[in-house]
């Protein structure tokens, strides 16, 4: 699993300390960003599980990672992340964007990707749009 965007590094400790994955790669395109986030691994006592790499999108990820997560971007740079070689190794993606759902929605869905399950989220006097993205394998036999 990779944390694209991960910002603090949040969500990928989480995802361990509850057990949901057991490691998780954690990465920003921004240095300082990626710093909060080693800072917030090491108060937790998780560096042998979760992993920040500088970087720009889908090019941190490893060859065996096929699940990522990304949130609290637009969903043009979204889309520009996407538009990358290694989307093809990716079988579900967990995204939330803050913006222009229905243009994510069709153009993740035009890379081969159905909509397994989407929710709303109320936080903070904000909504927010979850939807978790799987790759569609056709059987024509």
């Amino acid at each position: 699993v990779a944390d694209i965007g991960c910002d603090h590094g949040l969500l990928g400790i989480h995802l361990v300390k509850t057990k949901k994955v057991k490691e998780i790669i954690v990465s920003d395109i921004l240095p300082s960003a990626l710093n909060n986030a080693r800072e917030n691994i090491l108060k937790e006592d998780l560096v042998s599980s979760v992993y920040p790499k500088v970087g720009d999108g889908l090019e941190v990820i490893e060859n065996d990672t096929n699940t990522i997560t990304i949130s609290g971007m637009g969903t043009y740079t979204i889309l520009k992340i996407l538009d990358n070689k290694k989307i093809d190794q990716i079988d579900k993606m967990v995204i939330c964007s803050n913006m222009d759902y229905n243009l994510l929605r069709k153009s993740i869905i035009k890379k081969g990707f159905y909509i397994a399950d989407e929710k709303i989220v109320f936080e903070k006097d904000n909504y927010y749009v979850v939807i978790l993205f799987q790759k569609l394998l056709l059987n024509l036999n």
